[in-house]
């Protein structure tokens, strides 16, 4: 997720949507700029996923809908790097399960496929 993305991105529909009602044309003016340049700026620093080095690594796990939801992280400095975004449907049984053992069968899911992009 980015912080503030959509503000920033409807700052510039709102500036677009008044421009072409009003004159069926996008002009761009100073404030259209500032807007785009900090937009830019937000996509720019948006963390992306890189290749997995070393040993040590974090899983993030959730569920939600039916969805086994995740993330794989490794820490580079004093943040944590994404590698990999993960996701898959839970099956039937799994999704009928009560809360806690559906965690626990989502956390074995993306721990498996998690396994699989570490080691190959």
């Amino acid at each position: 997720r980015l912080p503030g993305i959509k503000r920033k991105s409807s700052a510039l529909s709102t500036i677009s949507q008044t421009q072409q009602a009003q004159t069926d044309k996008l002009v761009w003016s100073p404030d259209t700029q500032k807007v785009f340049k900090a937009l830019e700026t937000a996509l720019l620093q948006a963390p992306t996923l890189s290749l997995p080095t070393g040993s040590e690594f974090n899983l993030f796990v959730t569920e939600r809908k039916g969805m086994a939801l995740g993330i794989l992280t490794q820490p580079r400095g004093p943040h944590l790097q994404p590698i990999a975004y993960l996701s898959r449907e839970l099956d039937v049984i799994s999704c009928g399960w009560p809360h806690c053992p559906r965690v626990i069968g989502t956390m074995a899911f993306l721990t498996l496929e998690a396994l699989n992009i570490i080691h190959g």
